[in-house]
């Protein structure tokens, strides 16, 4: 067995300015042996030659380059999230791949404030081996609109894939961790999200059990959301938004309310266009700041 844990991240262009932190943010872990697998998804060689050059650096940085993406006539497969492999498909071939004890799919936009929730998430998996994994954060089944369909759906329950440590022995790779969707005779849909059938139907198939940790440890991270369809933020301004984001969940120093005036408010009027532009689903992609070295992407 190789390492106690590696951590898998898939990157896009669009993360690459919010990535830059979270990747840092891994240099706070102690104690435990393990590795952040980032894997390349059809980053453009400027970029790479910008981000992996100095992620490489880092004792515990490995990355899947993906040499193979950066032709300009490359295939791109169209995914509601932007023009990119789909997340679920690349968690399909790689992570079983992978050799170690657990296996953490996260994503590039969120960033490690405090490594405490992580020893506990570690601590509960090494006392319990009927648990398939435990997430930062958890959605119920819920009935909602979908703009990338424009209609509403039934979305069924998930284990947020932000941070998720699977139990490698536990995974059954032949159930697809791809998102799913289903419409009955009604025509209502059903829609599952990335790794949410695969949760799921380990669950009820296999008996094992999903957890989420405590929410005690909330303060102790930071999801920003979204951030494989940013076309607003770069590396001239992600340093402000960062700041905001992090004093809105959780304060100045401690002061009552400074989350809502200092972070909440003047993240809003700063930002709530960013914010909101995450939010949709876009076909029309003009990149801003660090996309502006793109690929030409073929829309089929």
């Amino acid at each position: 067995m190789g390492k106690k844990v590696t951590f898998f991240m898939i990157v896009t262009p669009e993360d690459l300015c919010i990535a830059d932190y979270a990747v840092k943010s891994y240099s706070k872990i102690k104690n435990i042996d393990f590795e952040l697998l980032i894997y390349s998804n059809y980053v453009p060689p400027m970029l790479k030659e910008k981000y992996f050059t100095k992620w490489e650096k880092y004792p515990y940085v490995k990355i899947i380059r993906n040499e193979q993406h950066d032709g300009k006539s490359v295939q791109i497969v169209q995914e509601s999230e932007g023009f990119f492999e789909p997340h679920g498909v690349v968690l399909d071939k790689e992570l079983k791949k992978i050799d170690s004890c657990y296996i953490a799919t996260v994503d590039a936009d969120f960033e490690i404030l405090r490594p405490n929730f992580i020893y506990e998430i570690i601590k509960i998996l090494d006392s319990d081996v009927s648990i398939l994994g435990i997430s930062t954060d958890y959605n119920p089944n819920q009935r909602r609109h979908i703009s990338f369909y424009n209609r509403w759906a039934y979305e069924c329950e998930c284990w947020n894939t932000w941070f998720v440590v699977y139990r490698k022995s536990n995974i059954d790779f032949n159930i697809s961790m791809t998102r799913f969707r289903k419409e009955n005779e009604m025509g209502e849909l059903s829609i599952w999200d990335t790794c949410s059938y695969f949760q799921i139907s380990s669950i009820k198939n296999k008996q094992l059990k999903l957890k989420v940790i405590d929410k005690k440890y909330q303060n102790e991270f930071i999801h920003y959301g979204g951030f494989a369809k940013n076309i607003d933020l770069d590396e001239n301004n992600i340093w402000i938004y960062r700041f905001l984001s992090i004093i809105r969940k959780n304060r100045i120093f401690g002061i009552p309310f400074s989350n809502k005036i200092f972070g909440s408010l003047l993240r809003k009027l700063l930002f709530g266009k960013a914010d909101s532009n995450r939010r949709v689903f876009h076909f029309d992609r003009k990149r801003k700041g660090n996309s502006d070295i793109t690929r030409n992407i073929k829309y089929d």
